[in-house]
Order: structure tokens, then sequence, then C-alpha cells
């Protein structure tokens, strides 16, 4: 397989972007079954790309979902609920669950 050198980006290195909000992170922290999503290298297509090193997340074990959309989809969803149902507390699903059930 050969890329284009047009398909990734030069000035990568360069490049950033803001940090998630921080009650985005405390709420993924706190769902259950959470853990940090594991690196593995891929020496052959840091090879193939050009590269020294390349690594990819490896999200097919996250949540026992074998998808890699589950924490953006669950933030997602409890701030949707949470601004239809009037829940101003913390950014937690017991939190949330409290406030549903009227506790």
């Amino acid at each position: 397989m050969t890329l284009h050198q047009s398909w990734f980006a030069r000035d990568a290195r360069g490049w950033t972007c803001e940090p998630p909000h921080g009650d985005a992170a405390a709420f993924h922290r706190g769902l259950p079954g959470y853990a940090s999503t594991p690196l593995a290298e891929a020496p052959g297509l840091a090879a193939e790309l050009g590269v020294g090193r390349l690594f990819i997340k490896d999200e097919s074990a996250r949540f026992d979902l074998g998808a890699f959309k589950f924490l953006g989809a669950s933030w997602a969803g409890f701030r949707a609920v949470a601004a239809r149902t009037g829940y101003a507390g913390p950014a937690a699903i017991d939190g949330l669950q409290a406030h549903l059930r009227g506790s």
C-alpha cells in the first residue's frame, strides 16, 4: 500500500487543541469499567509514512463494546438528559440518577 504524501499534514507537529472540559474527564473517570486507552505501536505503518514512531489508540476493548465513540456519546447523552431534566449538579451518573429518582 502506498500513501500519497498529501494524505498527512507535514506541519502536524505544531498543532495543538484545547484540552477537554474538566467535567467531561471527571464524568468519564466515574463510569463503571473506565480505564485509560492503551496505545499500540505500529512500526510498519510508521515506516510506510516515513515517521520515526507511530502509536494507535486501541479502543477495541473499551467498555466491552468493541467501539471507539462511547466516551463522546456518553458525555453528550449525559449533557442532554441533564439539560432536559434541569439537573445542575456535578457531572456524575450517580448524581443524575438521584436527580431523576427525585432523591
